[in-house]
């Protein structure tokens, strides 16, 4: 995690999910996984990116290994930004952290605790969620509401609720109803009564869907069985959906057009994470940061970019810039790719560790953060779990 609020949107803002995954246990996101066969697609040579200096380097397509690389000015430096979570005792899968795009609003989630909100350049993180239905699982995803600021989703593993609704900036939250233990959503936002929802069951092979805006939900039908993890579905209208998978034998990307009575499968291997949707063109990423899939026909074909290996193997979201442009990490740096992750640059200087997830403040300020998880400990917040990188 990881929208306007990092989701799916068919208009000039971006909307796309977040993501922000907890694994479960003291397992890191790899463990058990396997990947289908890669694709053989071209592979484009790299600069490396520096782990330390004023500039950073882009990588370069063959043929072109003698031009200079590009360099930028690294903005100024990562500096904590847990604030006054810092301190407080956990559980595993400690902290998260997203956005809602277009807004001025940091949310910052603690297990236990429940969710937080701040400014960007803001020095304190306040409660939210504090009326109502308690956010009680591991936040995996924010989904904000394109046409609506004052409403957004969230979705997460581990609780009694997996999905919930605010509808006063998260104020009070509205859990929807029995479904739980969730990783990705996705909601019809072609649809003015928001009624169609998708969500991806943790490490599950099912898919709830709803057709009255969470009220009662159903399994998705059809999938094979040999998908693997479901995880990150995608609405495109009330009966064309795409689902990801991941850790399965056919794992991949599959799409109906008649809500799950046949299925095609669109892409071979396997990807994590929200889909991206930047007016209209939608963008996954392969799982163990083997690259990014590209489509411009609604799923229906995919175009990969192996990436030249830059990203990290344990990234698990893209995060959708206002530019159109997508930002995840490498073991050092975030980075930024402007041709759908064909080439990437580093974005600032070096990071203190390598990252579970980034965000993307609406003031052009970066965020990253950790999390742990020890079963035989509290999971204190550490006051480096949240990191900011302001604008040059």
């Amino acid at each position: 995690m990881r929208t306007v609020t990092k989701r799916l949107r068919r208009a000039a803002l971006l909307t796309v999910p977040v993501v922000v995954l907890a694994a479960c246990g003291g397992s890191s996101p790899e463990s058990g996984l396997e990947l289908s066969p890669l694709d053989t697609s071209p592979a484009t040579t790299s600069t490396t990116l520096p782990t330390s200096g004023p500039a950073v380097t882009t990588a370069v397509e063959p043929g072109t290994a003698s031009a200079p690389p590009t360099t930028a000015a690294a903005p100024t430096k990562w500096v904590e930004a847990t604030f006054n979570l810092a301190g407080l005792q956990s559980d595993c899968g400690n902290v998260a952290i997203d956005s809602l795009p277009g807004q001025d609003m940091m949310i910052a989630f603690v297990n236990t605790h429940g969710l937080y909100s701040m400014p960007a350049a803001g020095g304190e993180w306040t409660p939210i969620g504090t009326g109502g239905d308690r956010v009680d699982n591991r936040m995996t995803q924010i989904l904000a509401d394109p046409e609506n600021p004052a409403t957004f989703w969230e979705s997460g593993s581990y609780g009694k609720h997996g999905v919930l609704r605010t509808d006063d900036s998260g104020a009070t939250f509205r859990a929807l109803g029995d479904v739980a233990h969730v990783d990705y959503m996705s909601i019809d936002f072609t649809d003015p009564n928001r009624s169609t929802i998708l969500t991806g069951g943790h490490e599950s092979s099912t898919v709830h869907w709803s057709k009255d805006g969470g009220a009662t939900w159903d399994d998705l039908p059809g999938l094979p069985a040999d998908i693997g993890f479901a995880g990150s579905p995608y609405v495109i209208d009330a009966s064309t959906f795409l689902v990801g998978s991941a850790n399965g034998a056919g794992a991949g990307v599959y799409r109906t057009t008649d809500a799950g009575a046949s299925w095609d499968k669109v892409f071979a291997g396997a990807v994590v994470g929200p889909v991206i949707d930047t007016a209209g063109k939608l963008r996954m990423l392969r799982q163990f940061g083997e690259g990014v899939i590209t489509s411009t026909d609604g799923g229906v074909t995919w175009t990969p970019q192996s990436g030249n290996g830059v990203l990290a193997r344990q990234a698990v979201e893209l995060t959708p810039l206002p530019d159109g442009s997508i930002a995840s990490w490498s073991p050092q740096r975030v980075v930024v790719s402007d041709d759908d992750g064909k080439t990437w640059r580093g974005e600032g200087p070096s990071l203190p560790y390598e990252p579970m997830g980034v965000a993307y403040s609406s003031t052009g300020t970066f965020f990253v953060n950790k999390w742990t998880c020890d079963l035989n400990s509290t999971n204190d917040v550490a006051s480096d779990m949240i990191m900011r990188l302001d604008p040059a």
